[in-house]
């Protein structure tokens, strides 16, 4: 290689050396301020919001699944951020993710509150068929919660959860290392969500030939929610102080009362019509006001709202339409009021 092909080998090698180094700095000031929680994040993005948190004021949290996330609609039409649009609150902060769940909704909470986080009111949905032992995020939690958190994991939570054993292999410890001191490999799946979204290209390219084969539309059809799809979802045995998404519940209430944080929980809409076989009996109002007694142990007023959405405004059995989520933040707004006086 001659003398000058080497200088602007060099040359080169240095400017993508400066460009990645400015590009890590930058990353260290980056403010995540979603609307909404990524679908995928990591524990580097959860503990990054974490500390932006802990500076607000007058902060409001909602804690949630997947029907206050605002599955099956753009983030801006999720009842959350049509609720912060009409209050004009930044401090309104959704942190309600996909496979989210009472086991969650503690060890996250518990976590923010251990890192000073403060909120002013804390709004949470009570979905009934969390409380399944069926359901898949019974006693699980989200990865990026789990990493997270983990350390902070007591005895009680060990016990109760299906948690992950953390690999302390050489392979780990140069991961942990290195993404304490490089940013941008820290937060690599984060900033690749947010770049390219949730597919990949091939996945991309592979959704819009179906969209014009006619094969999505075919696909959808036949997975239009019917009845059968749902059976088992909703356990209808008695609610009993073993069931552990019942017991989180119950830890989460006495750590909003013991915390004197003002709470604002509703019991999640639902398909009635869809799911009339299965849920209009005894036993499913039976556990729901099991819930709503425990709450109210802990000064927790809870409001019903199970039966109001229509069912032309659900996607299936809780997730809601566009429609569904603007009514579902009409609803929530004037509470969201009274419970701020």
């Amino acid at each position: 290689m001659r003398a000058h092909e080497r200088e602007r080998w060099y040359s080169a090698y240095i400017i993508a050396v400066v460009l990645l180094v400015l590009l890590d700095v930058a990353i260290r000031f980056w403010t995540p301020n979603p609307e909404r929680m990524p679908q995928q994040f990591s524990a580097a993005y959860l503990d990054r919001i974490a500390g932006q948190l802990s500076a607000k004021r007058d902060l409001v949290l909602v804690l949630g699944d997947s029907v206050l996330w605002g599955y099956g609609v753009d983030s801006r039409d999720a009842a959350v951020s049509l609720l912060r649009a009409s209050y004009g609150n930044a401090n309104l902060v959704n942190l309600s993710f996909q496979g989210g769940s009472p086991e969650n909704a503690y060890v996250l909470l518990r976590s923010l509150l251990s890192k000073g986080v403060r909120p002013r009111l804390v709004v949470f949905n009570i979905n009934l068929k969390e409380f399944n032992p069926a359901d898949q995020s019974y006693r699980q939690l989200f990865p990026a919660v789990e990493d997270e958190y983990r350390s902070q994991l007591d005895r009680d939570d060990r016990r109760l959860l299906q948690t992950h054993s953390q690999s302390r292999a050489l392979n780990s410890l140069l991961d942990e290392y290195v993404g304490r001191y490089w940013q941008l490999y820290h937060f690599r799946s984060d900033i690749k969500q947010a770049i390219f979204g949730q597919d990949d290209m091939a996945q991309w390219l592979t959704a819009r030939v179906q969209d014009l084969t006619g094969a999505a539309a075919r696909r959808a059809a036949a997975h239009r929610p019917t009845p059968d799809r749902f059976i088992g979802v909703y356990d209808l045995t008695p609610l009993s102080s073993q069931n552990v998404a019942l017991q989180y519940f119950e830890k989460t209430a006495h750590l909003l009362d013991a915390n004197h944080i003002r709470t604002l929980a509703f019991f999640t809409p639902t398909n009635h019509k869809l799911l009339h076989e299965y849920i209009d009996t005894p036993e499913y109002d039976d556990n729901l006001n099991a819930v709503k007694r425990l709450a109210a142990r802990y000064g927790i007023t809870t409001l019903n709202f199970d039966h109001i959405v229509p069912p032309s405004e659900f996607l299936d059995n809780d997730h809601l339409t566009v429609e569904g989520n603007r009514r579902l933040a009409q609803m929530l707004a004037p509470q969201l009021s009274a419970a701020l006086r």
